[in-house]
């Protein structure tokens, strides 16, 4: 039977398999539209009135799941040292600041990133026949999938034998 890290942990990873996924087709999307941009201006010398928008709308989304899948293989900035060396006394305090403000954090982008979508899900692009809404959504989708991968990473934490007493004890 799995426990609900080991479910987390299944979640968040296919989750992240998905972001791979759709990552990839966008950026190669973005990278052929940015290409017929090119083509058109300088050698049809006529600009696409689209190329713009578009590239901006796959250029956020390509971003903020870049920042989730980084999230997930823990391949962003850390202050490794300023636990290691200031906060080791303080496993408790390092613990909740190391795990505890980025759910703060990420719940943050979910709710202000639908407030966001919400407020311009009505309005479209001026050249593209899309909702403003899309742009803004990869706030908060890439909030939960961070806020995901953060629960999977404290399940890993509490799993290991060098937590502070009680933070890691199973009943």
């Amino acid at each position: 039977m799995i426990g609900i890290t080991g479910l987390i942990g299944k979640v968040s990873d296919g989750v992240n398999a998905l972001a791979k996924t759709v990552a990839l087709v966008l950026t190669a999307v973005l990278i052929s539209v940015i290409s017929i941009g090119i083509i058109f201006r300088y050698l049809f010398n006529s600009p696409l009135s689209w190329e713009q928008e578009a590239s901006t709308l796959l250029f956020i989304w390509v971003a903020f799941l870049g920042a989730s899948i980084a999230f997930h293989m823990k391949a962003h900035v850390s202050i490794t040292f300023l636990f290691d060396t200031f906060l080791k006394g303080f496993k408790v305090g390092a613990f909740l600041i190391k795990h505890i403000i980025p759910l703060i954090f990420f719940g943050i982008m979910i709710l202000k990133g639908g407030e966001i979508v919400r407020q311009t899900a009505s309005r479209s692009f001026q050249t593209l026949p899309i909702s403003l809404g899309w742009l803004y959504g990869a706030m908060p989708t890439s909030g939960a999938m961070m806020l995901l991968h953060s629960l999977k990473l404290i399940g890993e934490s509490l799993g290991k034998e060098t937590l502070p007493k009680g933070l890691g004890e199973r009943g």
